[in-house]
């Protein structure tokens, strides 16, 4: 016998996690749930669609290079280490450390993330 559980429609498996479901969120989250659920795929990349960012957006509270989110770390004297940094510089286009447009996203992005370019903080 499978561990496996069987999430087929109409199974024990789910109707017991639509039961849970139901009585953790209120029916306009269930609503918005399921609607985000049962949406039709977005469709293939087309010419004029937006790419997704190459770095997780979540993390990164606006551009993700240096010269910008430099400006987000711990102020000196606040007790934390403006060393001591919890996200990489990356560039916005590419998502590459050692771009030179992790530096600064003005700086042309070259798509690498070879040592040695210049303009990269890793030069």
């Amino acid at each position: 016998m499978s561990n496996t559980p069987n999430f087929a429609k109409g199974s024990p498996t789910v109707r017991r996690l639509a039961k849970e479901l139901a009585d953790l969120l209120t029916p306009e989250q269930l609503v918005a749930l399921v609607g985000s659920l049962t949406a039709a795929p977005s469709p293939s990349v087309d010419a004029g669609a937006e790419k997704p960012a190459p770095y997780p957006v979540g993390l990164y509270p606006g551009c993700p290079c240096y010269k910008c989110d430099s400006a987000t770390w711990a102020p000196v004297g606040s007790g934390f280490s403006t060393l001591c940094r919890t996200r990489m510089s990356l560039c916005p286009k590419c998502g590459n450390k050692r771009c030179p447009g992790a530096a600064d996203h003005t700086n042309p992005c070259s798509g690498s993330n070879e040592p040695g370019q210049p303009g990269s903080l890793y030069e």
